[in-house]
């Protein structure tokens, strides 16, 4: 164990220097999905970590479907509005 401390000794200041590290989160655009995004962004941010982008798949225009048949949903449904947090 005190070999692996060893190795990560200094990994906390590069994770937290934005000049060096940032991170994007992916999430999709069902309810539920971006409350536990919302909650992400805010422990990365609570923990001095830059995050520099949120990316939202499966957005599709409503008349498109995908592989699978499923119809995409609307880009104006209230679920893909992102709120201020982001």
């Amino acid at each position: 164990i005190r070999e692996l401390f060893e190795k990560l000794e200094g990994v906390d200041e590069v994770m937290e220097d934005p000049e060096i590290t940032s991170g994007r989160l992916v999430t999709n655009p069902e309810k539920m999905v971006l409350r536990e995004t919302e909650r992400a962004f805010v422990y990365f941010s609570l923990h001095g970590l830059t995050v520099d982008a949120v990316i939202v798949n499966r957005l599709l225009p409503h008349e498109v479907s995908d592989q699978d048949g499923d119809v995409g949903v609307s880009l104006d449904n209230p679920l893909y509005r992102t709120r201020y947090t982001f």
